[in-house]
């Protein structure tokens, strides 16, 4: 049984004219995966994820949580539970800190029966110093912006995450603090690296270019293949001591190499590691 779906999601490049973005676009998540969602830009990833938020009215199709239609629920009580966290914060007044406790005076989530987390644990995971948030937002650098609305988001215990590129303006150490989080959490991503969905997705939304001038962006989602099921910290472990690409496990339990060059999982593996023995 599914814990989130979406079925048949359509959404035209504009309302009155035809044409879609993307149509006839699925997936189903259960409780604790996480869904990578991967494609061109501007093929309609962003836009798709806006549309399960309910941020964005689609044309066609429909999302369920827990088998419950969105329908069955208010715009603001959806946005609580199925949760969108943008690539780039917008600008705020105040601190980090003042944002969350207006947010949690919000009706949909003041009326949630749940304890919600501390940001400020979550973001020490990330090697995010405590006295930042209690500075203003505007000086905040980018990598620390992005960090703080991610812990905060997360820390109000969403029932979907919804991220686009989380990790975009992280450096490589911090990118795989952040995951090994994230694979707490039922999440649907936006990413446009392909070792970050073979790292921690568990299947994988395609969009695929239209076949055609006019015609929509295919979508299809697809088991991930050596999914993070298959990525473990012996694979890591072989990449840092010997300095070669991580093994990548397939459904057979054969491992492929990356056509002769280090492949980012190994680099960012060895680091990690070194992280750990320190």
């Amino acid at each position: 049984m599914s814990y989130f779906e979406a079925k048949g999601i359509s959404k035209r490049v504009h309302p009155e004219k035809p044409g879609y973005l993307f149509h006839n676009a699925s997936l189903t998540v259960s409780q604790g995966e996480l869904v990578a969602i991967t494609g061109p830009s501007g093929i309609g990833k962003t836009t798709f994820l806006k549309c399960l938020a309910d941020l964005i009215i689609y044309e066609e199709g429909e999302c369920l949580l827990q088998q419950e239609s969105r329908k069955s629920f208010t715009a603001s009580n959806w946005r609580a539970r199925v949760t969108y966290i943008p690539q780039r914060p917008p600008a705020m007044p105040g601190t980090p800190l003042e944002f969350l406790d207006r947010v949690k005076q919000l009706k949909a989530q003041a009326a949630r029966v749940t304890q919600f987390d501390d940001p400020i644990k979550i973001g020490l995971e990330w090697n995010l110093s405590e006295h930042l948030w209690y500075e203003e937002w505007s000086t905040l650098s980018g990598g620390e912006m992005q960090r703080m609305q991610l812990a905060l988001g997360l820390s109000l215990k969403p029932d979907v995450v919804l991220l686009d590129e989380p990790t975009s303006a992280l450096d490589a150490a911090t990118t795989l603090l952040v995951e090994e989080t994230l694979k707490k959490y039922t999440v649907i991503m936006v990413t446009h690296s392909q070792e970050q969905a073979f790292r921690i997705a568990t299947s994988q939304l395609q969009f695929h270019p239209p076949e055609h001038p006019g015609t929509p962006a295919r979508t299809e989602q697809r088991d991930v293949e050596g999914s993070r099921r298959g990525f473990d910290w012996q694979d890591a472990w072989y990449s840092a001591q010997s300095g070669r690409e991580t093994p990548r496990s397939t459904k057979s339990g054969k491992t492929n190499g990356t056509n002769g060059k280090k492949a980012q999982d190994g680099r960012l593996a060895e680091i990690l590691v070194q992280e750990r023995v320190q």
